[in-house]
Protein backbone atom coordinates (compact mmCIF):
# COMPACT_ATOMS: atom_id res chain seq x y z
CA UNK A 1 0.00 0.00 0.00
CA UNK A 2 1.48 3.46 -0.99
CA UNK A 3 2.07 5.97 1.87
CA UNK A 4 2.70 9.32 0.53
CA UNK A 5 5.85 10.90 2.49
CA UNK A 6 5.23 14.49 3.99
CA UNK A 7 7.29 17.05 4.32
CA UNK A 8 6.61 19.37 7.14
CA UNK A 9 6.86 23.46 5.53
CA UNK A 10 7.13 25.91 8.38
CA UNK A 11 6.94 29.73 7.66
CA UNK A 12 8.90 31.61 10.24
CA UNK A 13 9.09 35.33 9.14
CA UNK A 14 7.70 38.49 10.75
CA UNK A 15 9.09 41.70 11.73
CA UNK A 16 8.98 41.24 15.35
CA UNK A 17 5.97 44.03 16.29
CA UNK A 18 2.94 41.61 16.98
CA UNK A 19 4.50 41.14 20.70
CA UNK A 20 5.89 44.01 22.44
CA UNK A 21 8.22 44.72 24.21
CA UNK A 22 9.35 40.61 24.62
CA UNK A 23 9.00 40.76 20.48
CA UNK A 24 11.95 43.04 18.63
CA UNK A 25 12.91 43.07 14.54
CA UNK A 26 16.22 41.43 15.56
CA UNK A 27 14.33 38.48 17.46
CA UNK A 28 10.75 37.86 16.72
CA UNK A 29 8.24 36.00 18.25
CA UNK A 30 9.07 32.38 16.85
CA UNK A 31 12.32 32.77 18.56
CA UNK A 32 11.21 33.31 22.08
CA UNK A 33 10.57 30.89 24.64
CA UNK A 34 7.83 31.98 26.20
CA UNK A 35 5.46 28.86 27.25
CA UNK A 36 8.31 26.13 28.05
CA UNK A 37 12.49 25.72 27.64
CA UNK A 38 11.70 25.67 23.60
CA UNK A 39 11.40 28.53 21.22
CA UNK A 40 7.81 28.86 19.27
CA UNK A 41 9.99 27.32 16.52
CA UNK A 42 11.42 24.52 18.04
CA UNK A 43 7.77 23.52 19.31
CA UNK A 44 6.63 24.04 16.09
CA UNK A 45 9.00 21.70 14.44
CA UNK A 46 8.43 19.08 17.26
CA UNK A 47 4.75 18.80 16.47
CA UNK A 48 5.22 18.85 12.69
CA UNK A 49 7.67 15.86 13.11
CA UNK A 50 4.66 14.11 15.66
CA UNK A 51 2.07 14.78 13.10
CA UNK A 52 3.67 13.87 10.25
CA UNK A 53 6.58 11.01 11.04
CA UNK A 54 8.86 13.20 9.51
CA UNK A 55 12.97 13.50 10.62
CA UNK A 56 14.08 17.04 11.69
CA UNK A 57 16.28 17.71 8.64
CA UNK A 58 13.23 16.75 6.18
CA UNK A 59 11.98 20.21 7.65
CA UNK A 60 11.38 23.06 5.49
CA UNK A 61 11.80 25.91 7.10
CA UNK A 62 10.88 29.91 5.02
CA UNK A 63 11.98 32.96 6.52
CA UNK A 64 13.53 35.78 5.49
CA UNK A 65 16.97 36.44 4.44
CA UNK A 66 18.69 38.20 7.86
CA UNK A 67 16.36 35.29 10.34
CA UNK A 68 18.07 32.76 8.46
CA UNK A 69 21.10 33.17 11.54
CA UNK A 70 18.55 32.73 14.13
CA UNK A 71 16.39 29.47 12.51
CA UNK A 72 19.55 27.74 11.94
CA UNK A 73 20.94 28.39 15.94
CA UNK A 74 17.27 27.27 16.82
CA UNK A 75 17.49 24.02 15.32
CA UNK A 76 20.70 23.60 16.67
CA UNK A 77 19.50 23.96 20.19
Amino acid sequence: MYSPRIIPVILCGGSGERLKPLSRPERPKQFLKLLSDRSFLQETALRAMRVSGAEAQDIVTITLSHLVPLVELDYQE
